[in-house]
């Protein structure tokens, strides 16, 4: 789990209320949180500002609490399920 899920689930805000309150597209946030996709420097930063962390700490809302590369893994899932439907990347 993300830091990012984390700070998101102790405020019990839905990834719908996190995603209005930092002015981002849901599907966004669900592919951030599910380590699919990297947040822009802008996303990243209004992610902070709408959980109160310090800009300068931003960064620390993509580490893991559960010592897995999420993003890594969540890309690796991708391109797994594209080579099994027989896509390239």
């Amino acid at each position: 789990m993300l830091q990012l899920t984390a700070e998101r689930l102790r405020r019990r805000w839905s990834k719908a209320e996190l995603a209005r309150r930092a002015r981002l597209d849901q599907a966004n946030v669900s592919r951030i949180e599910a380590g699919r996709m990297r947040p822009y420097a802008v996303e990243l930063a209004r992610l902070a500002r709408a959980l109160g962390v310090k800009p300068t700490e931003a960064e620390r809302l993509l580490d893991d609490l559960d010592g897995n590369d999420a993003l890594a893994n969540g890309v690796a899932n991708v391109v797994a399920e594209r080579h099994q439907r027989g896509r390239n990347i």
